[in-house]
């Protein structure tokens, strides 16, 4: 699943968001600070990124592999 994100993230960034993708693939790798989103001034990409951090903990809970 992480894979098939990280190439979705690749496809992403140069098509408009290059700085979304980055934040994201951050998130993937392990950052998990709560002021990734305060680098934004588009409130969309600042509340995504708010909404996978929201997120993130609740799927690694329940992901038997993360135990």
């Amino acid at each position: 699943m992480a894979e098939l994100a990280r190439r979705n993230l690749r496809i992403m960034a140069p098509n408009g968001y290059p700085s979304l993708a980055a934040v994201l693939q951050r998130i993937l790798d392990g950052d998990r600070h709560p002021e990734l989103s305060s680098a934004f001034t588009d409130p969309l990409e600042r509340d995504v990124v708010k909404t996978v951090l929201r997120y993130v903990p609740l799927a690694e809970a329940e992901d038997p592999r993360s135990r």
